[in-house]
């Protein structure tokens, strides 16, 4: 009970860093903007993904090709 209590906070707390880490770059950093955290180990750069995994079906063209399957 306790490992189950421990894992699920482990999971929500990574989560929870995943999100406001996304919620800081998208209010605080430009488009395509870079910054250096470790020199010449660790970057962060803004950039989007319009499509799913891996920029799959990157277009509005393909999307409906998801949107069919997906519920199969």
């Amino acid at each position: 009970m306790l490992i189950t209590f421990i894992l699920i906070a482990i999971i929500v707390g990574v989560i929870s860093l995943d999100q406001l880490s996304k919620l800081l770059v998208v209010h605080f950093m430009e488009l395509d903007q870079e910054i250096e955290i470790i020199p010449s180990f660790f970057r962060l750069k803004y950039i989007t993904n319009s499509g799913m995994s891996f920029s799959l079906f990157d277009g509005e063209g393909q999307r409906w090709v998801f949107m069919v399957i997906s519920p199969i």
